[in-house]
């Protein structure tokens, strides 16, 4: 009985054996290993080679402007207000072009800007060529003309394999009154003290 029990284990123990050892092999003795392919294909790319931030970490702060219509246009905008906006004074946006599709180049230009000062003629941003996974950041510069949650329309066009194709983003721009500004600054400076 005894011996019977140690064979049964010894057929165990080999057939573990023989079930790992054809995981790890290769059905193709002459096909090259993972390893070897990696190093061979000029394509491939690994973890390593990919080196700084990523997309999430270059836009941290960066609010996602929003497309009011359904477009397939592959293609995100981020923005942040580099200052906190008032009547009448210039206020720099930062811009985050994220396209998710590599690109012969393209622009942005301001669609509408209702509630802005006209702004110069020929003031688009172009943009040059871009890879998909990547930032491109632009800076715009708008004037506040009057209070209220003000819509900037930006449009953002893509060109590639022969095409030109575009997205529409909102960016809203809260301009306080000029009565109100001077409260919250003062709300501010009791609350520090």
């Amino acid at each position: 009985m005894m011996q019977a029990d140690r064979t049964a284990a010894r057929l165990l123990t080999c057939a573990a054996m023989l079930g790992l050892a054809a995981c790890s092999g290769s059905a193709d003795p002459a096909a090259p290993t993972t390893q070897q392919a990696r190093r061979h294909d000029p394509h491939a790319t690994s973890a390593a080679a990919k080196k700084g931030p990523t997309v999430a970490e270059q836009t941290q702060g960066m609010v996602a402007a929003v497309s009011l219509a359904k477009s397939a246009v592959p293609v995100g905008l981020k923005f942040a207000l580099v200052a906190r906006p008032q009547l009448g004074s210039p206020l720099d946006i930062n811009l985050a072009v994220l396209p998710q599709i590599p690109t012969d180049g393209g622009s942005i230009a301001v669609g509408s800007a209702d509630g802005f000062e006209p702004l110069p003629a020929g003031a688009a941003a172009n943009l040059e060529a871009m890879s998909s996974d990547a930032v491109y950041r632009r800076n715009i510069r708008v004037t506040p003309a009057k209070p209220g949650v003000l819509l900037l329309n930006l449009v953002v066009s893509l060109q590639h394999d022969e095409l030109t194709e575009t997205r529409e983003f909102t960016v809203p721009v809260l301009v306080e009154e000029p009565k109100r500004v001077e409260e919250s600054a003062r709300v501010e400076e009791s609350a520090r003290k």
